[in-house]
């Protein structure tokens, strides 16, 4: 079964979406305040989109999202990531 979920911005509902039943909504809504950091690559996605009728390779998206989490923790991110990952993983 799956659920609706309200997405709100500024206290007006944006959408709704479908959210299937076996993701944490806690986690979910958690994730959707952190990812709000990829902003700028959502912007470069629409303005690429808007100039050249056609989306941006996957490279220069994931370069741009790599790029957005670099900014966090230039030298550590993606090590980091990889540990915690892996310890997750075990548990």
């Amino acid at each position: 079964m799956k659920k609706k979920m309200t997405i709100k911005k500024h206290n007006i509902i944006v959408r709704r979406v479908t959210v299937p039943k076996e993701l944490n909504n806690t986690q979910l809504k958690i994730g959707m305040k952190v990812e709000r950091e990829h902003t700028k690559t959502i912007n470069y996605i629409k303005q690429y989109l808007k100039s050249y009728k056609r989306l941006p390779s996957n490279k220069q998206i994931f370069t741009s999202i790599t790029k957005d989490h670099l900014k966090e923790f230039p030298n550590t991110y993606y090590t980091e990531l990889i540990k915690l990952e892996k310890k997750l993983k075990k548990k």
